[in-house]
């Protein structure tokens, strides 16, 4: 009898160990993908701000109402949350006069419907400096910065 109650706490000990392992195994694997991601995440960030910070060099403003633009059709393309927006932006009198997707076909249209919002704020600044929407930060990212890429030729 005793044979088979130690055979058995030490089958218990084995297996507890292994699931501790795997436990742990699991927990530097999740570590590893979470650093990877906010690495990236990171990058991008820094990319945005390049682009923003290049923006506000070529305008030679960080204020709300910039003007100066050359009248025109401008094109603008950015990465989004789910693939590139391209944009077309006009500009009339100098100013923006609208903003308008032209494609998108990469981005999940949930967030795609709650970013197209940034489009009122930017004409309403007259500058892609604004908030990005909350819930939406990926695809609104990529409609400011398509936005800061098309009125780069706008300059």
């Amino acid at each position: 009898m005793k044979s088979k109650y130690k055979i058995f706490f030490q089958s218990m000990v084995a297996l507890i160990a292994i699931v501790a392992i795997l436990c742990i195994y699991q927990a530097i694997t999740l570590y590893r993908i979470q650093a990877d991601e906010i690495a990236k995440l990171e990058n991008d960030v820094a990319s945005y701000e390049e682009t923003l910070q290049n923006y506000e060099e070529a305008t030679g403003a960080t204020s709300t109402t910039s003007t100066g633009f050359q009248d025109g059709s401008y094109t603008g393309s950015a990465q989004g949350f789910g693939g590139n927006i391209d944009v077309t932006v006009v500009i009339n009198g100098g100013k923006i006069e609208s903003i308008n997707i032209d494609s998108a076909s990469g981005e999940d249209a949930a967030y795609l419907d709650m970013a197209v919002k940034i489009i009122d704020n930017i004409i309403d600044a007259q500058s892609p400096d604004v908030d990005t929407i909350s819930g939406a930060t990926y695809s609104s990212n990529g409609i400011k910065n398509a936005v800061i890429s098309a009125l780069g030729q706008a300059m």
